[in-house]
């Protein structure tokens, strides 16, 4: 029994040296641990600061917020009456517009861009196909007697519910998104080719255009029989106005287009035209 107290004795003491070292690292490492506790310091309060300002910046993007949708109130009030000035044009402005007055190229560019954009506009937020083919007609002439531009047709974008039935095999990982993205610059290789075509041999003359309007009149020619009206564009034509070849990708989504019945192939000798299919033309 004494020999069992002993030890514990001896198991206290040495559980005191140890705290009593403990304790004197403790005293010697102060400067240490305080320059420690400082930093810890620093950080919390920047980390507070950045809560504040964070704070902040969510109350302005609230407010900010609710100005948007102030103003989001007010732009479909306007579009409403934009609207309504369209299908109201009154007599006396159109009787302006058949005296054939000249109209400022800036002016008419403007005014083309702003029918172009409610045009978009009512199509995305009806959501209607048939509505948004009547309306684009209806926009085609307005902007044929307002701007005596030509009239030349183009090919409507891909809807979610067509691509949605393309074959897996003919679109493959390509989005719809690329799809009519292909579709807006087909539009525009259209509009640009057959505005030198419109313009007559006389008209391309005087816009040193000449040379390009005869070889378009004679890839027309090289169409056959039948296709005299035909909107067509080739990969010539695609590398002229996009500054890009037609590659492989391209190629691929052209298939996708003609399965979603917006192109169709005609192919002479060597060449291969992709012509656009419009509806009721």
């Amino acid at each position: 029994m004494a020999f069992q107290s002993l030890e514990d004795l001896l198991i206290q003491q040495t559980q005191k040296l140890q705290d009593l070292g403990n304790a004197t690292t403790l005293i010697q490492s102060k400067s240490f641990i305080q320059d420690e506790l400082v930093t810890a310091f620093q950080d919390v309060n920047n980390i507070s600061s950045g809560i504040k300002d964070l704070k902040k910046s969510i109350q302005t993007m609230k407010t900010n917020n609710e100005r948007c949708k102030e103003l989001l109130t007010i732009l479909l009030a306007l579009d409403q009456q934009i609207k309504h000035m369209e299908n109201n044009i009154p007599l006396t402005i159109q009787e302006y517009v058949n005296s054939e007055m000249p109209i400022h190229t800036d002016e008419s560019k403007l005014a083309s861009d702003y029918l172009n954009n409610t045009l978009i506009n009512n199509t995305i937020n009806n959501g209607n196909t048939t509505s948004s083919n009547h309306m684009t007609e209806g926009m085609k002439n307005c902007k044929k007697i307002l701007f005596n531009e030509p009239d030349i047709p183009s090919i409507l974008p891909v809807i979610e519910d067509e691509f949605s039935k393309i074959p897996k095999y003919i679109i493959g990982r390509y989005t719809l998104e690329a799809l009519n993205n292909l579709i807006s610059s087909i539009n525009q290789i259209i509009k640009s080719k057959y505005s030198i075509i419109n313009l007559g041999k006389n008209g391309a003359r005087k816009k040193g255009e000449l040379d390009v309007y005869l070889h378009y009149k004679k890839e027309q020619m090289s169409l056959g029989t039948g296709e005299e009206n035909t909107y067509f564009f080739t990969s010539e034509d695609y590398e002229k106005y996009v500054k890009t070849k037609l590659d492989k990708t391209k190629l691929n989504l052209i298939i996708a287009l003609r399965h979603c019945k917006r192109l169709r192939e005609i192919r002479t000798a060597k060449t291969v035209n992709y012509a656009l299919i419009i509806p009721n033309v």
